[in-house]
């Protein structure tokens, strides 16, 4: 699994059984096409799959670890936030 996911999951409190289950959904991937009586294996380097159910939970975690690092960059650097109300 990507070191950074691994990391924004267990920094949130994701419960390490649960950590490691999607380690484990993650490491290793490879597609088996068949046609016909031939078969080719394929080690596929995108790790999380288009279409996968997990894709925008993670992406949500990754994405708001994100947010929370730019925002303390901004206050360390003494930028203006903008407001949305």
């Amino acid at each position: 699994m990507n070191n950074w996911l691994a990391y924004v999951l267990k920094k949130y409190g994701v419960p390490p059984k649960f950590c490691s289950a999607v380690e484990q959904m993650f490491t290793d991937l490879k597609v088996v096409l068949k046609i016909g009586e031939e078969t080719r294996e394929i080690l596929q380097s995108v790790r999380v799959r288009q279409g996968d159910n997990m894709a925008p939970v993670l992406f949500h975690f990754l994405m708001t670890a994100f947010a929370k690092s730019l925002e303390k960059e901004y206050d360390r650097n003494n930028i203006k936030k903008i407001e949305l109300h």
